[in-house]
């Protein structure tokens, strides 16, 4: 599922973020980090919780940076937070334990970067200038 996701990503990278060529590039990284997984997967070179919370953090940092260029607030792209846990948790044997715990790091990420936009430390939606008008106030 993941490599599906990030094949995607790299289809479909200028389309949701047009004129950014670092994102294609960033998107044809994580396909390359999903594969080195998968093959450690295959290999049972990486197994269990570690490598789920560890490929977990790779999908939320990931994600973390079109939901940044796109605006968090304006963006239908932090909908991705809520598939991390529950992708990684299907491949652990500890399910409830590495989802609850990505849920959590999903969570704290998004927060995060809603805060850093909104007391200005980050430009609200770089790669969408037209929603500068939709930027949400700190006090939201």
């Amino acid at each position: 599922m993941r490599i599906a996701f990030a094949i995607a990503a790299v289809v479909f990278a200028d389309s949701v973020c047009p004129d950014e060529t670092f994102v294609l590039g960033m998107c044809v990284a994580y396909l390359m980090v999903s594969l080195g997984f998968q093959l450690l997967i295959r290999n049972r070179w990486a197994q269990g919780q570690a490598r789920s919370l560890s490929m977990g953090v790779v999908d939320i940092a990931f994600i973390s940076y079109p939901v940044y260029l796109l605006g968090p607030a304006s963006s239908v792209l932090p909908f991705a937070y809520l598939l991390v846990p529950v992708v990684n948790a299907a491949s652990s044997s500890s399910r409830s334990r590495v989802a609850m715990m990505l849920a959590a790091a999903g969570s704290l990420t998004y927060v995060a970067l809603l805060a850093l936009m909104g007391i200005g430390d980050l430009p609200y939606a770089p790669a969408r200038p037209e929603l500068l008008t939709a930027r949400p106030a700190a006090a939201g």
